[in-house]
């Protein structure tokens, strides 16, 4: 960083999901306090503890308590019971989402008061996207900038035509429209439709919550491009490549530069064997460069988290993907059409097709393919990974835009956030051209009937000046409206 850069304050911001959704947004914010900014964390009681290997962190601030145990044992038992085809439709889905907004209120007070306070007030705010109600606010009440860390591209925001659904809310998990059927491509988009009753409950609930507690804005703008910027803690390869808009970047993997090395009981381990399977359905296992060598005959069994899919992927490491919800879903399906996995169904696999994908991975004769792929795959991620000094980029950018801009729009903001959505889609001028083009002709035909049947033409001569005035008179007319 030069040293003639502002250095800020920034607020790193996590609320429910547990440490992996802590973990790449401090990554993030060990690179912005290597450019010498102030880095702060905000979470719920209880995890603190979550920076303990982030030293350079300088305050920690407590929002209040978060879920339960209990409420979070619930929470996974609902998840691990429910069928992909059920997802958006289901009560038991959207009890989880009541739940995690339930705690909305208490955030909210305490958020704000920390950002009202000189002393505490953050110049930027980098937040996990279950924050992202409570960071909203901050931006569109207290002026303050903001970025939302997704583990994969954000729902509803940037949507191609050619991706059918919501990936982690389809029916069946289809990537693309290009080798699918009419018929899951059609289910797919019906999904988000059951999911409408749903989702008109819990925004009335919602709402009324957020104007009960002070909320100035009861309903938050939405659209299918963000008015902030948007970190992607994925990268294409993994994602299905698709047109981006300057505030959302693909960042990912984000990965920690350096982890712990193994205790002595699990280094004998696996100096005790040559081949190993490691089962990981929830937990977070990161191990230096010289183990992962070890591993590398081994198969990884993981639900395919975010962070998961990519530690596996990064260290080069086949997986066998048993995947429950949302992203992981998703990401099962890619892991697989990527070519460095094969997926098991939560609610269909049986012991003998476990068996099988282990013989199939562990062949070394049928096993070429996925050596590839998985070399191919880790290539592309380890490259990847650099860009979360790109992460810490785009944050300053936006940060130095945000202080010193006055009646000016945001730098990367594209113009149709600010038009019309009929002008901005050119409606006007598809109108001007069909009056014109189509229009015209039509009237100049019209014209001329009415000349021949209502006039007695004599000659060429009297006829052609009189459609010629008729013409010109309708394009005048047309030319006067289209530009007024």
């Amino acid at each position: 960083m030069s040293p003639d850069t502002p250095k800020r304050t920034i607020l790193a911001l996590v609320t429910s999901g547990g440490f992996t959704h802590a973990a790449p947004v401090l990554d993030i914010c060990r690179v912005l306090a290597d450019r010498g900014h102030t880095i702060q964390f905000a979470t719920h009681d209880g995890q603190e503890i979550w920076t303990k290997n982030y030293g350079f962190i300088k305050t920690v601030y407590s929002l209040g308590p978060g879920p339960t145990e209990e409420q979070f044992r619930e929470h996974w038992e609902r998840m691990v019971d429910l069928k992909v085809e059920e997802a958006l439709g289901s009560s038991r889905m959207w009890k989880s989402k009541y739940l995690w907004d339930s705690f909305w209120p208490a955030t909210y007070k305490r958020m704000k008061e920390l950002c009202l306070d000189p002393k505490s007030r953050p110049d930027f705010i980098l937040a996990d996207f279950f924050a992202e109600a409570l960071t909203k606010d901050m931006m569109l009440e207290l002026d303050i900038p903001i970025a939302l860390v997704w583990p994969q591209m954000p729902y509803l925001l940037a949507p191609a035509p050619y991706i059918p659904g919501q990936p982690g809310f389809q029916v069946d998990v289809t990537l693309t429209s290009e080798h699918a059927s009419l018929w899951s491509r059609l289910r797919n988009e019906l999904a988000v439709v059951w999911a409408v009753p749903h989702f008109v409950s819990w925004m009335g609930w919602f709402t009324n919550l957020r104007r009960q507690n002070g909320a100035k804005y009861p309903m938050l703008p939405g659209g299918p491009r963000p008015h902030h910027l948007v970190l992607v803690n994925s990268f294409f390869g993994l994602e299905t490549p698709k047109d981006l808009p300057p505030l959302v970047a693909a960042v990912g993997p984000i990965l920690a530069d350096e982890y712990p090395g193994l205790d002595e009981r699990h280094a004998s381990l696996l100096e005790a064997h040559n081949r190993t399977v490691y089962v990981a359905l929830g937990t977070n296992i990161v191990l230096p460069k010289p183990a992962f060598q070890k591993l590398l005959a081994g198969v990884f069994i993981t639900h395919a988290g975010g962070s998961s899919a990519n530690e596996a992927v990064f260290h080069g490491i086949p997986v066998i993907v048993l995947g429950f919800v949302f992203d992981q879903l998703a990401n099962g399906v890619r892991m697989e059409q990527a070519g460095v996995g094969l997926q098991l169904e939560k609610n269909t696999f049986t012991a003998e097709e476990v068996a099988t994908h282990l013989a199939t991975l562990l062949n070394e004769e049928t096993n070429e393919s996925f050596t590839r792929n998985v070399e191919r795959m880790e290539n592309i991620a380890r490259t990847a990974s650099r860009r979360k000094h790109l992460a810490a980029g785009l944050i300053e950018e936006v940060m130095y835009d945000s202080e010193l801009r006055v009646e000016r729009p945001m730098h990367l903001q594209t113009a149709d956030m600010r038009m019309p959505w009929w002008k901005a889609q050119n409606l006007d001028l598809l109108l001007f051209s069909l009056v014109n083009f189509v229009g015209l002709p039509a009237a100049a035909v019209f014209g001329i009937r009415m000349l021949m049947r209502g006039q007695q033409v004599t000659s060429l001569r009297e006829t052609l000046p009189q459609l010629f005035r008729s013409t010109t008179g309708l394009l005048g007319q047309a030319l006067h409206n289209g530009f007024r």
